[in-house]
């Protein structure tokens, strides 16, 4: 069996897009964090983008690519909650050959098969930031989440035929399928959060989740793990 290997393209665009976020952020707000402080509100709302890899236990890596959506509420100067959503999207693909038992050096098809990815998270955060020099208006967030992950799968198998046995051809057949589960999502965060006014700010960060297993028609996934970087945008109403 041959199993194609991740292309690891969208997570150095998402690191690369983090980067330029920041530097166009210090040059077009360089001195934001120097005035005076401001009362700010309780409520956040957030959007960005996001891009990673999912790795299910016994199968290769994926890459994941998405938006991502949040609102916030701050209790305390340094601690908020947050309420996740958003869409995660990924595709994995494998070819492998078909023979039969007495006979396993004589291929009768090579079947090559797809399977599409739609994630749909709801996911509560915990985030605990701490400050990183008086005014300096840069702060370190860490963050434990926990919620769900609403999986969207579409399953595509072609068989192309092979060589024949005894006279018989080779199969050649398809099969498609789609099919939804919901698993349980458990992680954690650390991130850097670049403040640029009362309202504003820039959040880069790098998460861990780890998935429940699913069930579909065409089969399931066993327990996999994320790990995914983002950059969102927050803006405080």
């Amino acid at each position: 069996m041959q199993i194609t290997k991740p292309n690891k393209l969208p997570l150095l665009l998402i690191c690369l897009l983090a980067a330029t976020t920041s530097h166009l952020a210090l040059n077009a707000y360089p001195a934001a964090w120097q005035n005076t402080p401001q009362k700010e509100s309780k409520w956040l709302v957030a959007g960005g983008a996001i891009g990673g890899q999912a790795k299910p236990d016994g199968r290769a890596s994926v890459n994941l690519c998405g938006i991502t959506a949040a609102a916030g509420w701050r209790f305390t100067p340094r601690q908020e909650l947050r309420l996740e959503t958003g869409g995660w999207f990924a595709s994995q693909s494998e070819t492998y050959t078909l023979s039969i038992d007495t006979q396993p050096d004589t291929p009768i098809g090579a079947t090559h098969q797809t399977i599409d990815y739609l994630m749909i998270p709801a996911l509560l955060s915990y985030n605990h930031g701490i400050p990183l020099g008086k005014n300096s208006g840069w702060t370190l967030q860490a963050a434990a989440i926990a919620g769900i992950l609403q999986i969207h799968t579409r399953y595509d198998a072609r068989t192309s035929p092979g060589e024949s046995h005894a006279g018989e051809p080779g199969l050649n057949f398809r099969e498609k399928f789609s099919g939804t589960d919901t698993a349980p999502a458990l992680g954690a965060s650390l991130g850097i959060v670049r403040k640029l006014s009362g309202q504003l700010d820039i959040n880069l960060s790098l998460r861990v989740l780890r998935i429940g297993e699913t069930r579909f028609n065409w089969g399931g996934l066993d327990k996999f793990t994320t790990c995914i970087a983002s950059v969102t945008a927050g803006w405080r109403l």
